[in-house]
């Protein structure tokens, strides 16, 4: 599918783009609701895909497996050793937090996730973005997309 980039989207597929635009776009997808009472995910199989979208029908959040063979400035981010893709990121200057569930690339947007972190040589299987800010130490670029819906009164609390 192609590159991350960071507060923008993956590939083709953009943060603030319309379900039905992408679903024009992407091809091939199903959709199920992961979460009672939210909008449905498309899961695009063949691409490696599942998309999430707030309830403007606007793509927030993005799932990566290692069939979408995402990438951040060539950097293979799945089907890789964990420990490795930390090393090649660190190279370039991008902080990994591990976590319990992977690692999150602090002011990106950017999640990667591996059933044992703590195990370096075990493979990143996905990798989530996000077009809001999920971390306290993540902080959006000034230019992002603005794709977050504006807060609603049963959101606020």
């Amino acid at each position: 599918m192609g590159e991350v980039i960071p507060w923008t989207g993956l590939g083709s597929a953009r943060f603030g783009e319309k379900r039905e635009v992408l679903r024009d776009r992407l091809g091939e997808f199903t959709s199920f609701v992961r979460t009672p009472g939210t909008p449905p995910v498309d899961h695009y199989v063949p691409l490696g895909l599942l998309l999430s979208f707030d309830r403007s029908d606007r793509l927030v959040f993005i799932e990566a497996t290692t069939t979408a063979r995402p990438t951040l400035a060539s950097v293979e981010l799945c089907g890789r050793p964990f420990g490795d893709v930390v090393a090649d990121l660190a190279r370039m200057g991008v902080t990994v937090e591990v976590d319990d569930s992977g690692g999150v690339l602090h002011g990106m947007g950017v999640a990667l996730y591996t059933p044992a972190p703590d195990e370096p040589d075990v493979e990143v299987e996905a990798v989530s973005l996000f077009a809001v800010n999920r971390c306290s130490a993540d902080v959006p670029p000034a230019d992002s997309t603005g794709a977050t819906e504006e807060p609603q009164e049963d959101t606020l609390f």
